[in-house]
């Protein structure tokens, strides 16, 4: 990281075993944050998304499901349906003329499916009013007939029966002109329905009520970018039927008892609330961010623990670009440019704050006149009785002839120390060099600072 290069740079009074110790120190700490940033890769590439359960009220009416029925070995015949309203009042179709579509059939089962085209929809509420061109129902009562009950029979053990699944009219295996836009998960659906995950039974003599109850799938697409940043998600709905079955043995009706028919079923919805299951994702680019961050403040924590705070580096990316600055040029606290320019700020410093002239004091008069000026600063200098003008004027001889030269160390010192411990200064003297090239408006001091 970012302190790999100041742990190997050797500080003044520090030992060679130091700066190997700190810099190993650095290198460890530095791999273990690129494991632990590798492993957060590898989470975010292999994510297994995570389900929300949601729950989604149905407003007034739900359109009626579609309802395929197989039987084994023998056709299947439908001799009418009842379609029950909302008041209890029933509408019988013959043979659900309209409402029936044969599929292909095989040696081994014949398929028919049930569909209301939107024609149909189950209500919530007693009241629930009839629309232009849809009944809403209470429920659907199908009477059913097996043709040849010793073919139906003859490679099971149980009694003639007949297997019901129930469909969204959206997604079911009788409409695949879609397929090649599915997404994994839609796949996925698809086999678990022609599988059987929803399939309920209805047998000879019986009636069979199936309560469903409507669920969405929301998956996330493949390659979405804003669930993979950890944004908004782009969802493909995938509807499914799942449901509950209750099977009462019929009484007595001549219309079974003489074989005319072997069965009844009926379907009406069990509930008011839609289930819908939601992919969100466990790992994003924003999460892996965050986690980053909080590994990296860690490592920083423990390497200013044992070895304290690295030097301030407050220049970016940018600033090295030659485009908007000069090439960096190497540092050394003692080039001329710097120390002219320190000349010039220390000759400005004592101009405007002191306000006394560099000429040598010849008189007593001249002195006494500095003294009077030094008592008019906001925060004076302590003084010091003033017994004997040769000493006096010796004073001042040091002051102006001295001060400034240690004043000078002491600054390049206190420079060398912060360039050491605190500050990196590589881009600062850059900036000095551009503006130093620049005629200058401030300072116009181009002697000694002794003279």
């Amino acid at each position: 990281m970012h302190f790999i290069r100041e742990a190997f740079r050797r500080k003044p009074l520090e030992k060679t075993s130091l700066v190997w110790v700190r810099g190993i120190t650095a290198v460890g700490l530095t791999c273990i944050f690129a494991a632990y940033f590798l492993y957060l890769c590898i989470q975010l590439y292999e994510d297994q998304p995570l389900i929300k359960l949601l729950a989604q009220n149905i407003t007034d009416t739900y359109v009626s499901p579609d309802v395929e029925m197989c039987s084994a070995n023998s056709n299947l015949r439908l001799w009418y349906c009842d379609i029950v309203a909302m008041n209890w009042t029933s509408r019988r179709v013959p043979n659900c003329t309209g409402l029936i579509q044969k599929g292909a059939y095989s040696p081994t089962m014949y398929c028919q499916i049930f569909q209301s085209n939107g024609s149909i929809a189950f209500g919530l509420n007693a009241d629930t009013p009839d629309t232009p061109g849809k009944d809403v129902v209470r429920r659907v009562d199908f009477y059913w007939q097996i043709d040849n009950l010793t073919a139906s029979v003859s490679q099971t053990l149980s009694v003639p029966a007949i297997s019901v699944q129930l469909y969204a009219p959206q997604f079911n295996p009788w409409y695949t002109n879609d397929v090649p836009g599915w997404i994994p998960r839609q796949f996925q659906a698809y086999r678990d329905i022609t599988m059987g995950v929803t399939k309920a039974t209805a047998i000879q003599r019986h009636s069979t009520n199936l309560i469903f109850t409507p669920s969405t799938y929301k998956a996330i697409r493949p390659s979405d970018f804003g669930a993979l940043f950890g944004l908004a998600a782009r969802y493909v709905d995938i509807p499914t039927i799942s449901t509950d079955s209750i099977i009462w043995p019929l009484h007595f009706n001549p219309n079974f008892s003489n074989g005319m028919m072997t069965g009844h079923f009926s379907i009406q919805l069990g509930s008011g609330t839609m289930n819908v299951q939601q992919e969100q994702r466990q790992n994003t680019i924003l999460s892996l961010l965050a986690l980053t961050g909080g590994a990296f403040g860690l490592l920083n924590i423990i390497y200013v623990m044992l070895f304290g705070m690295t030097r301030l580096a407050p220049w970016g990316v940018v600033h090295y670009f030659s485009f908007f600055f000069d090439p960096p040029p190497s540092y050394s606290p003692m080039e001329s440019d710097k120390k002219a320019l320190l000349q010039q700020e220390i000759v400005s410093i004592k101009s405007e704050y002191y306000n006394v002239e560099l000429e040598r004091a010849t008189s007593t008069g001249e002195s006494r006149h500095w003294a009077e000026k030094t008592e008019e600063i906001e925060h004076p200098l302590p003084r010091t009785p003033v017994t004997d003008v040769s000493t006096m004027m010796s004073d001042e001889q040091s002051v102006t002839g001295t001060s400034p030269m240690d004043l000078e160390a002491r600054v390049q010192e206190l420079e060398l120390i912060l360039a050491n411990y605190f500050l990196d200064t590589k881009h600062l003297d850059r900036m000095r060099r551009k503006s130093n090239r620049r005629p200058s408006q401030r300072h116009t001091f181009t002697g000694s600072i002794s003279s």
